[in-house]
């Protein structure tokens, strides 16, 4: 296999994986984070989940921009 190859391959599943950990930071706002008044139980959680989601997205955007650099390959229909 070519280095471009696997060098995409790499990018590829640096993005998928980060976006999966911002996902996941993200679910955070789904459950119950509120508080009898209305506001957030624990703001500083949240804030921690902001911010790990943020940095996983700048990950996926990292591998992005390394992929764009490689150069993304066109596959044929017989391209594994």
């Amino acid at each position: 296999m070519d280095q471009k190859l696997i060098s995409a391959k790499d990018a590829t599943s640096r993005v998928i994986t980060a976006t999966d950990e911002a996902t996941m930071r993200l679910a955070y706002f789904q459950g119950r984070i509120r508080n009898g008044w209305n506001e957030f139980s624990d703001p500083s959680l949240a804030r921690t989940q902001l911010r790990e989601a943020q940095l996983q997205i700048q990950e996926a955007l990292n591998a992005l921009a390394v992929g764009d650099k490689i150069g993304w390959r066109a596959h044929g229909p017989d391209d594994e």
